[in-house]
Formats: C-alpha cells, sequence, structure tokens
C-alpha cells in the first residue's frame, strides 16, 4: 500500500469511526462482541499480524479482559442499540464532509 493508500483507508474507513469510538468497541459492535470477532477472525488477524511484525493473538486471558472491558461498556444485549448510535454519528460526519467540499 502506498502511504496515500493509507492515509485513505484512515480518513475515509475506520479513522471516522475512531472519531467517535476506539479500534475495540469498533471490532465489538460489528460482530456480535469483541470474543465472537476474536473467534470468528482471530486466524486471519493473526496471519495477517505475521506480515508487519511478530503478532500477539487475541485470544486468552488478553481477550478475555478486553471482552469484558467491552461487555461492560456495551452489553451484548444493547449492540443494535449502539451500532444505531455510532451510524447516526457517521452519517452526520459524511454530510459534514460534503458539506464542507461544497464551500
Amino acid at each position: 500500500m502506498s502511504p496515500e493508500d493509507i492515509d485513505k483507508v484512515m480518513s475515509e474507513g475506520l479513522g471516522r469511526r475512531y472519531a467517535f469510538i476506539g479500534p475495540f468497541e469498533t471490532i465489538h459492535l460489528n460482530s456480535e462482541g469483541l470474543r465472537s470477532c476474536c473467534e470468528r477472525y482471530g486466524d486471519t488477524i493473526y496471519r495477517v499480524q505475521r506480515t508487519f511484525s511478530e503478532p500477539e493473538r487475541m485470544e486468552g486471558d488478553v481477550m478475555k479482559v478486553i471482552h469484558q472491558d467491552m461487555v461492560s461498556r456495551v452489553p451484548l444485549d444493547q449492540l443494535t442499540e449502539r451500532r444505531k448510535w455510532r451510524d447516526t454519528r457517521l452519517a452526520a460526519l459524511d454530510k459534514l464532509k460534503r458539506d464542507m467540499e461544497n464551500k
């Protein structure tokens, strides 16, 4: 990836979410909780990490601590409500960006 590609990924993708929520809550909301994401995508994430540096698996005690923290902030039965909260803010941010580009 080029530096421009990386900037675009952050400014047009996850970076917008990070204006409101951090990476762990992003993971938590994008699946049925952080644990579910780790179980589904953990091997893929690990393989990608290995291409950059020595990776650490998101499992065991590390995953449990992060998952418990996320569930304490956003219980699993409130994921849908919190996703709506996030999506409303992302839509407003998209509108702001469009308005600013038109000036």
